[in-house]
Parts: structure tokens; C-alpha cells; sequence
């Protein structure tokens, strides 16, 4: 069942990964657009803002998914490396306290993306529940990410204390 997950998580770690290059690529053409209009041209764009903030905040999100499966998102090293295990066993710990914090952020997310509907913005005729969705989307993703990185710890812990051998 780990081997699917991992198939998955790899094909959506793929995906995402491209998503982010075009957001990333969208965002600094319309940022660089704005920048030229307002000091070049004169002329104010103000629908340039709003997508920008939609870019940037899609491409934090699905970053911060990225960042949580190859563990580059919250690391701390409290202890020096010759602590393998008493290390090895805050990390099992702290990667599974994130499903706290990735509860908060897929509830709190669906919140506001239902709110959002009610919303608008100012420039665009879209409404703001596509800017709030990415919230609970990621959090899902990172959520499927961090299954994998508990199971490897675990695994990690198993090896370490050499149980089951």
C-alpha cells in the first residue's frame, strides 16, 4: 500500500512541481507588466495586483507541499548529528504534529473558501474562493506527503532500534 502512495505522491510531486514553474513564470511577467505600466507607460493597472496576489499565494501553497516532502520545510537541528537516534525520534514526532497543523489549515481553508464565494475582487470578475481554495488543497496534498514521511520515519526508527530483526 506504501509503494501506491509513493507512485502517487511521486506523479503529484511531478505535477505540482510544473504548476509551480508556470505560476512562478505568470507571476514575474505580470509583476514585471505592473512595474513597466505604472513607471514607463503611465498608466495604472490595477488588475495586475490582484493576480499577482493570486499567483504568489498558489505557488507559497503548493511550494510549501513540495517543501514538506522533500523535508526542507521546517527543519530545526536542536541536536548535534551524533545524536542519530534521539534525532531520528523528533523528527517521527514533529513530522507527525504537522497533521495538526495541516488540520487547521484544510479546516480552516474550507472556511474560507466558502466565505470567498460571497466575495470578489475588485478588478476581476472572479470570486475570491479561488484565491482561498489553494489552502485546502495543499493542505490534502501535504497531508498525503506527510503519510509518506511518517511511514519512512517509522521505518528509520524500526532500523535504528533494530526492531522486528
Amino acid at each position: 500500500m506504501i509503494k501506491a502512495l509513493r507512485e502517487i505522491n511521486k506523479a503529484i510531486d511531478s505535477i505540482i512541481k510544473k504548476i509551480c514553474i508556470i505560476l512562478l513564470i505568470f507571476f514575474t511577467a505580470v509583476v514585471l507588466l505592473q512595474i513597466l505600466a505604472r513607471n514607463y507607460i503611465k498608466v495604472p493597472m490595477s488588475w495586475t495586483a490582484e493576480v499577482a496576489l493570486f499567483l504568489f499565494l498558489w505557488s507559497v501553497y503548493l511550494g510549501s507541499a513540495i517543501a514538506i516532502r522533500s523535508r526542507q520545510h521546517y527543519i530545526v537541528e536542536v541536536l548535534p548529528k551524533i545524536f542519530i537516534r534521539t534525532t531520528a525520534i523528533m523528527t517521527t514526532f514533529s513530522d507527525i504534529i504537522i497533521f495538526g497543523i495541516l488540520f487547521v489549515l484544510i479546516w480552516g481553508g474550507v472556511k474560507f473558501s466558502g466565505m470567498g464565494f460571497h466575495r470578489f475582487f475588485i478588478s476581476l470578475p472572479i470570486s475570491m474562493a479561488w484565491l482561498f481554495v489553494a489552502m485546502p488543497i495543499s493542505g490534502i496534498v501535504m497531508c498525503l506527503f506527510g503519510i509518506e514521511n511518517v511511514v519512512d520515519d517509522f521505518i528509520s526508527l524500526k532500523n535504528l532500534f533494530n526492531i522486528g530483526a
